[in-house]
């Protein structure tokens, strides 16, 4: 039976903006006993929070951190976010325990949490300590404004980074096309121009690779073999280069050491086995099955470059074996025959 996780850490509202509870209109004696109730009640709370996350920063040293999240969901029964506000409160007001004895949990974390400004923290601890009794509510809105106004900063300082890396004419037409009017279009009309310029720019040196590529082909391989092969495939030609690159760099790979690599390191879309239609999954099942029962195949998969740099390799073939050992097997490495590189030196027939 799972554990369900739950914050087990107190839940508290904060007091209303409004005055304090009337103890005028009770005797001495029951005013005095329900005040003490309120300071019991207000420093269990506190010691609970403060406490409860000294400890978890004292397991949490002692163990990994997968090991101590799972150690506190599984015992604790505590969220994540629960441990961590914990943690945070013990490690921020830890030695302020009598200044902040005052407040409830949900201040407390707030005030310890990692994204409030430490000037905010600061000044609200200076007050307290001067013997000031800050409102709960006053405490939590000068946290949430303190971390507006961070964040604003934050925006600014990025922003005042971007505009100084620009030039002057690149700010100008900037703050021209945020402009209105006349100078506004004008900007807009420039900046069109220059987008059209910049695109029959690159379509000119696609133009030239492509010629220069035609022209390297028919010079390998001879005028009438290009001929006849566009006269068979003229219609699914860029189909068929495409598979022949895949070929070439297939067999070029057969020369080479296989190696072991992680999936980590390859590119694919989404899941490989999850992108199969239902019909064709059992054939992958069937591939783990047999992978299971008598090990990886005689030929590991072949790899390429993929121009990737989070991803760098590219599967060639055997992409069912991909998807039997990761996606079906759950294998986080897997024998693999990487291509060799190839280099862009013009193709004049000679290997390279």
């Amino acid at each position: 039976m799972d554990v369900q996780t739950m914050d087990l850490l107190p839940l508290d509202t904060p007091p209303s903006a409004t005055a304090g509870f009337d103890y005028s209109q009770l005797n001495d004696a029951a005013a005095n006993q329900a005040k003490a109730a309120v300071d019991r009640y207000r420093d269990r709370q506190m010691a609970y929070v403060i406490e409860t996350g000294r400890d978890l920063l004292a397991i949490k040293a002692q163990l990994e951190h997968g090991l101590f999240l799972e150690w506190v969901q599984a015992e604790m029964g505590m969220t994540p976010r629960s441990a961590q506000r914990a943690m945070s409160a013990a490690e921020v007001l830890g030695d302020k325990s009598d200044t902040v004895s005052y407040l409830p949990p949900s201040v407390l974390y707030e005030l310890s949490a990692p994204s409030t400004p430490e000037q905010v923290r600061a000044a609200v601890l200076r007050r307290i300590e001067a013997g000031e009794t800050v409102r709960p509510e006053k405490i939590l809105h000068d946290v949430r404004q303190g971390r507006d106004q961070a964040r604003q900063h934050i925006a600014a300082e990025k922003e005042r980074t971007r505009r100084a890396a620009l030039s002057q004419e690149e700010r100008d037409e900037e703050d021209a096309l945020r402009g209105k009017g006349e100078k506004r279009q004008a900007a807009a009309t420039r900046k069109q121009e220059r987008e059209r310029v910049a695109r029959e720019d690159e379509q000119r040196r696609k133009d030239a690779i492509i010629a220069e590529g035609a022209v390297a082909l028919v010079d390998m391989i001879g005028a009438d073999r290009v001929a006849k092969f566009f006269a068979r495939f003229g219609n699914l030609s860029d189909a068929a280069f495409q598979e022949a690159e895949r070929e070439a760099h297939r067999q070029r790979a057969q020369a080479v050491e296989p190696t072991e690599i992680s999936i980590n390191d390859v590119w694919r879309i989404g899941s490989l086995y999850g992108w199969l239609a239902p019909v064709d999954r059992p054939r992958v099942e069937a591939l783990a099955r047999d992978i299971e029962r008598d090990g990886l195949c005689e030929y590991p998969v072949v790899l390429r470059d993929s121009r990737n740099r989070v991803h760098p390799y590219r599967v060639l073939s055997d992409h069912d074996t991909v998807r039997a050992l990761t996606d079906v097997l759950g294998r986080q490495n897997f024998p693999v025959r990487i291509a060799p590189p190839v280099t862009t030196a013009p193709a004049d027939g000679s290997d390279g």
